[in-house]
């Protein structure tokens, strides 16, 4: 998904090339659609991270995501299995893209 060199942050060789943008403090990664597959952020001593990891035939999975609901802050936990449609669970970008223009810029 992601590979540190040298204090680079690279993604998705082609014909897979992604979309990334990162801070000090945090890595945002997109996929081929321009979906936000992977995000971890550090806040003090701890991570936050959310991202959608499947096997290796794409058909299952789980996706770790922020409560979309303020009135039920937390995480979700969603599996992916086939047959249950998923595509409503989005992890919102905290960058701004693309990054060729926008490297490290926060959206919020």
């Amino acid at each position: 998904m992601a590979e540190l060199t040298r204090n680079e942050w690279t993604v998705g060789r082609p014909p897979q090339t992604w979309e990334r943008n990162y801070s000090r403090d945090a890595l945002e990664v997109k996929d081929a659609f321009g979906d936000v597959v992977f995000q971890i952020r550090v806040v003090g001593d701890r991570a936050q991270i959310q991202g959608k990891w499947y096997d290796p035939t794409g058909q299952h999975g789980v996706i770790f995501v922020k409560s979309p609901d303020p009135r039920r802050p937390g995480g979700l936990m969603v599996f992916i299995v086939p047959g249950k449609p998923h595509d409503d669970v989005k992890i919102v970008p905290m960058f701004r893209y693309p990054s060729a223009l926008h490297m490290g810029e926060l959206a919020y």
